[in-house]
Formats: C-alpha cells, sequence, structure tokens
C-alpha cells in the first residue's frame, strides 16, 4: 500500500509539473496495476489461511524477472530511492521452477524491506541480490551493508512471529 501511494503521489506530481510523457506515467500505472493484482492475490491467500481452505499455487517461475519486478516496485519508495545503491547479479543459468509466485514476492519484498531498514543509518548503503545454482538447487543471496542479525537471534530468524523491530 505504501508503494501505491507513494506512485500515486508521484504520478500527480508529474502531472502538476506537466514535463512527463505518457508513455512513462502510462509505465508506473502498469507497475501500480500489478502491484494491486499481487495485493488482491495476497488479500486472498491470507483470507482462504484464516479460512483453512489453502490451495497451493504452483506455476512455472522466472526467479530473475520476480526479482526485477520487486527492485522496480520498491523504487516507488523515497527511502529506498534516496542513496541505495542497488547490485543484482542474477545468473541467466537457473533451472526451471514451479512454485507461488506471490509467496516468492512475499519473501523477496520482506527481504528487500528489512535490508532497506537495516540500513537505515549506515553512511553506505547498498543492497545486492545474486542468484545462481547449486546441485540444481537455486540460490538466492540478498546482502546489505546494515546492522547484521545478531547470533542469538539467528535461530529465530525464520520464525512467523520473531522481529528485532519496536513492536
Amino acid at each position: 500500500l505504501q508503494v501505491l501511494t507513494g506512485t500515486i503521489d508521484l504520478i500527480t506530481a508529474l502531472i502538476q509539473i506537466d514535463s512527463t510523457s505518457i508513455e512513462s506515467i502510462d509505465q508506473k500505472l502498469k507497475i501500480v496495476s500489478k502491484t494491486v493484482d499481487d495485493l488482491r492475490m495476497i488479500t486472498t491467500g491470507i483470507l482462504d489461511y484464516a479460512r483453512q481452505e489453502v490451495q497451493p499455487c504452483s506455476e512455472p517461475l522466472n526467479i530473475n524477472q520476480i526479482i526485477e519486478e520487486q527492485i522496480k516496485l520498491f523504487a516507488f519508495i523515497p527511502e529506498f530511492k534516496r542513496g541505495i545503491k542497488v547490485n543484482l547479479s542474477l545468473s541467466d543459468q537457473l533451472p526451471a521452477l514451479i512454485g507461488n509466485p506471490i509467496g516468492i514476492k512475499q519473501i523477496l519484498s520482506n527481504f528487500i524491506k528489512n535490508a532497506v531498514d537495516a540500513r537505515a543509518d549506515a553512511s553506505q548503503k547498498h543492497l545486492t541480490i545474486n542468484t545462481h545454482t547449486e546441485n540444481k538447487t537455486i540460490i538466492i543471496t540478498v546482502s546489505d551493508t546494515g546492522e547484521c542479525i545478531r547470533p542469538g537471534h539467528r535461530d529465530l530468524f525464520f520464525s512467523p512471529e520473531f522481529t528485532t523491530k519496536p513492536v
């Protein structure tokens, strides 16, 4: 929702300045439209889970494309755009993968958002995402120049309710 609000504000400002082409606005609106579709699917997934009617969604995925889409989406958030250098090193040799695209987008979005939050006070702000394969397994690495995870938190890192942020 933050991305949608930021994008709408950006488009409104661009229209007021009248220095943006229709093609540029159309491109931004397509990203917003895709995000609305993704949010609709996420909401449906949450409701299905709450009703215990979870039905797995599996389709062919292009992990690199999903990563690039998430970076484009985050580019609409002012905190992400300001002074953060993004480095993508995406292998073009990834094997075929069947999975849930919305689930993968949620995971990547959480990693990217956490990386942005962790870098808030860093003097150099870098986000690096790499993809490669090891023994037919796709490896996605997300790293940043922010504060590291404390050793005592590592075992809790993938627990659904775990956070180091103030609640």
